[in-house]
């Protein structure tokens, strides 16, 4: 294995062979993070040769990039991380004062930047080996690899990783000096974690009441705006269909009262118009015809007959002729009067009467109409009508009455949670509280969100991990140590003045110590350790 790494770290990283250095290779990482530290059940030799060749800060930091890194280059960064803290070498900045500094002296290095090459055989005496302050030197990545590495810590994986990644949380917080650490952890212990404390109630105990409440309100609201606008549009709804329905039985109507009202005034206003026609023509036809059938007879007759008999004759002969000639003439004038008579009168008599009939129809019509038509109209007009107004009322009114309805309940629900509580006791934390809800910028509240959770999540995950431990029976040795880790990360946490002030109530409204103290592995030989450390 150390062949291995002393090649691997010749090819690529060491530094007495810079101006040689293949380029950088991420499966290079991925074989060594599965080979040598994963596939090795992370055994400390082989980290620890690792760590002398400069693995970090040659190859495994400059080469970091947020967002492309892969798990097995975050692990490797973690894993030599606490490395160098197991070893007690400074892992984030140098110090070559003391002690350290007159012993790299007597040592043959050239300069106070190779002091800190003390542990590093591999470079031979008097031979300059250059090691900078990797996270000092390119920080830009930093905030990246610690959020992935927070986002791993809450990841279903090996309990192993799981474990190395609290220990690196852990010196995390207990190098809170350093301020590019400081910058990232800052935001996981302040007062803005309080958003993580439990209510008065359950979350689902809260979506169960307001679902019953917005169900009673719901139906409370749906029935007075239903009331009011369906009654509206029945109402626009009615006018619309009297309106079209009147249309078709007025034509209907005036169809059938036309034709037996001509029927019937036509024979009324011919045997009036006969009587007077027939007057004037015989008075016109016969002066005309008198003249001229007098002016014949009389020239023909009265060579033979005398003036008496022409009287007679004249009674006589215009009766037979006024008969026959009234007929032919009476039937061609009475065609044509009729015609230009009943044109004008059947246009008077139908306004006439279409007006008065009309009035009468409509009213006994629409009695029927609206009582048989409008009720099968309505029920099939309003019901379409009904469900795409009801679905617009409901969406709007409801949105609205929801909002409010839901901050009346929360507001009264939320007012006796654990945050409430402290607040309270506190005035000026709620000044800050209010302040940092203001400060928080809409496009990165999701992130905040998250990272003033990660605490509670992670105690949660703990609880879930520690109480699959049975009273009886074999457990996994990995179990142990993972919960043995958390409670040195939960000791710390609480010793360390700037963590305990905001984490020590969240820890509360976990209830962990409780859990801790329950819990099958403080029964067992297996737990002894973790009994120690949650008796402190």
């Amino acid at each position: 294995m150390k062949l291995v790494t002393q090649v691997l770290a010749s090819r690529y990283w060491a530094p007495y062979t810079v101006g040689n250095h293949l380029p950088f290779d991420e499966k290079v990482v991925d074989d060594i993070y599965i080979t040598e530290i994963y596939g090795s059940n992370f055994s400390i030799r082989r980290i620890m040769m690792l760590e002398f060749s400069q693995y970090l800060e040659n190859y495994l930091w400059p080469n970091y990039v947020t967002g492309t890194s892969s798990h097995a280059h975050m692990m490797s960064i973690v894993v030599m991380i606490n490395e160098k803290f197991r070893e007690r070498v400074p892992a984030w900045q140098f110090n070559t004062t003391g002690a350290l500094a007159n012993y790299a002296t007597e040592a043959g290095y050239c300069s106070d930047e190779c002091k800190t090459a003390l542990s590093l055989p591999l470079a031979p005496v008097g031979l300059c080996v250059k090691m900078d302050l990797p996270f000092k030197k390119l920080p830009e990545h930093f905030p990246g690899f610690f959020q992935q590495m927070l986002e791993a810590c809450l990841l279903e994986g090996s309990l192993r990783e799981q474990t190395a990644l609290l220990v690196f949380l852990n010196h995390c917080f207990n190098s809170m000096e350093v301020e590019l650490i400081r910058d990232q952890v800052k935001h996981l212990v302040s007062l803005a974690m309080w958003v993580s404390l439990q209510y008065a109630v359950d979350r689902a105990v809260l979506d169960v009441v307001d679902t019953a409440v917005l169900n009673v309100v719901d139906r409370a609201v749906l029935d007075v705006v239903d009331r009011v606008v369906l009654d509206a549009v029945d109402r626009a709804v009615l006018d619309m269909v009297d309106r079209l329905v009147l249309d078709v039985v007025d034509r209907a109507v005036l169809g059938m009262v036309d034709r037996v009202v001509l029927d019937m005034v036509d024979r009324a206003v011919l045997d009036v118009v006969d009587r007077a026609v027939q007057d004037v023509v015989d008075r016109a036809v016969l002066d005309v015809v008198d003249r001229v059938v007098l002016d014949a007879v009389d020239r023909a007759v009265l060579d033979a007959v005398d003036r008496v008999v022409l009287d007679v004759v004249d009674r006589v002969v215009l009766d037979a002729v006024d008969r026959a000639v009234l007929d032919m003439v009476g039937r061609a004038v009475l065609d044509m009067v009729d015609r230009a008579v009943l044109d004008v009168v059947d246009r008077a008599v139908l306004d006439v009467v279409d007006r008065v009939v009309l009035n009468a129809v409509d009213r006994v019509v629409l009695d029927v109409v609206d009582i048989a038509v409008l009720d099968a109209v309505d029920r099939a007009v309003l019901d379409m009508v009904d469900r795409a107004v009801q679905d617009m009322v409901d969406r709007v009114v409801l949105d609205v009455v929801d909002r409010a309805v839901l901050d009346v309940v929360d507001r009264a629900v939320l007012d006796a949670g654990r945050r409430e509580q402290e607040l309270r006791s506190v005035p000026k934390w709620r000044k800050y509280w209010k302040l940092i809800q203001k400060r928080d910028k809409p496009e990165l509240k999701t992130k905040l969100e998250w990272e003033r959770r990660f605490l509670q999540r992670l105690m949660i995950r703990f609880m879930k991990i520690l109480e699959s431990v049975p009273e009886d029976g074999e457990v996994n040795n990995d179990v142990v140590h993972y919960c043995e880790r958390f409670l040195e990360l939960i000791i710390d946490l609480e010793a360390l003045l700037p963590t305990r002030r905001f984490f020590n109530t969240v820890l509360d409204d976990c209830h962990l110590v409780v859990r801790c103290h329950l819990a099958s592995l403080t029964q067992r030989l297996e737990g002894n350790l973790f009994s120690q450390l949650e008796s402190e």
